[in-house]
């Protein structure tokens, strides 16, 4: 088992005798949408493993050969299925460890990844406040991190992966995630405390009422400056249009996404009060409160090229309608069918960590 010290990130660093500029450079997570991606780590869990294996196999299929890929899963039985399905998929098989616990398919949520340019590489939140259905998370994490020779650390904060996106500068984080940091602090001690496990500077969002628990769920980095927004109305219009048949884990109508206009409206101010510009992507919001996103991408920029690996939900209208939002921004579109698993409340970002990356520099030249 990897190491588990219950350390404060720039106590590390300053151990390491780094500056915080250096720090900065050295230690802020994968900024999405401005480095190009190595290698990215998955769950598999057999529960969820119908939708699971049309993302897997999408992204592998989709997204550059040298990309490597990992899967944590457990033993046993879990593992003996994971080796059938594996040998009757048409692509490449990804390295695969087991971690002796059940775990969730959310990879995303339970571990930070630095990208393994500081020897503590790997943060979880404390575990005091992880149920016991994402317990076996923390181990994941854990084990992979001493798979690839990097320090895990468990740190004095609640947070999940999903409720953080960073960018080259800047880290959006959902209000959620601040209030169940603040306790005794306050609300500004807690969001330097996200400042100092990120090592970038943080805006909150969502003060005035997120429109769904995890950041991810609706809000997409394009670029330094540029970020994708879920839009209701834009749903709304396309459900007007009858655009045809959705998945059915929720009921879709245009009175729930007039319920959640106020929302995102505030949600854009936030973001245009920071400088960003923003651009609008279908939503819809059910009547359940389940969500049907084309936000919950994985993202690179690749060879000087924006790359949006963007769930879909076998509804072309509303795909192709979302698709031309991203090729409008100047990205290149890889569709994967999430359709099976988004009713368990997630897509494609939900079910990947990217654990390596590195700088793009722009076109390759010839």
């Amino acid at each position: 088992m990897a190491k588990q010290p219950r350390w404060p990130l720039l106590a590390v660093l300053a151990g390491l005798g780094l500056s915080s500029h250096a720090a900065a450079q050295r230690a802020a997570p994968f900024p999405e949408a401005a480095a190009t991606i190595t290698h990215v780590a998955m769950h598999y869990a057999h529960a969820s493993e119908p939708g699971w294996t049309p993302v897997y196999a999408g992204l592998v299929q989709a997204m550059a050969s040298d990309v490597r890929f990992t899967v944590a899963v457990e033993a046993g039985e879990e593992r003996d299925r994971l080796d059938a399905l594996l040998q009757t998929l048409e692509v490449r098989r990804p390295e695969v460890f087991e971690v002796d616990v059940p775990i969730s398919p959310w990879a995303r949520d339970r571990a930070l990844d630095l990208g393994g340019r500081t020897p503590v590489s790997v943060l979880t939140p404390y575990p005091d406040g992880i149920t016991d259905d994402y317990a076996g998370d923390l181990v994941a994490a854990a084990t992979l991190a001493e798979r690839m020779n990097r320090v895990h650390a468990s740190v004095s904060a609640s947070f999940e992966g999903g409720d953080i996106v960073c960018m080259t500068r800047l880290a959006l984080l959902g209000h959620g995630s601040l209030a169940h940091n603040t306790d005794d602090l306050g609300p500004l001690a807690a969001r330097r405390r996200f400042e100092q496990l990120l090592q970038l500077r943080v805006a909150v969002i969502g003060r005035a009422g997120a429109p769904h628990e995890h950041l991810d769920m609706f809000l997409t980095p394009l670029g330094p400056k540029l970020v994708a927004l879920g839009c209701p109305e834009l749903g709304a219009a396309l459900l007007r249009e009858g655009y045809g048949a959705l998945p059915a884990f929720d009921d879709w109508t245009e009175e729930a996404q007039r319920a959640v206009l106020p929302r995102y409206a505030s949600v854009l101010r936030e973001l245009e009060a920071l400088g960003l510009e923003v651009v609008r992507v279908p939503i819809l919001h059910g009547v359940e409160d389940a969500v049907l996103t084309w936000n919950n991408c994985l993202v690179e920029r690749r060879e000087g090229v924006v790359h949006v690996y963007m769930p879909t939900y076998r509804a072309p209208g509303f795909d192709e309608a979302a698709g031309r939002v991203f090729a409008g921004a100047g990205c290149r579109v890889h569709p994967i069918d999430a359709s099976a698993i988004v009713g368990d409340g997630g897509a494609v970002r939900c079910l990947t960590n990217v654990v390596q990356w590195r700088p793009d520099l722009g076109r390759r030249r010839s």
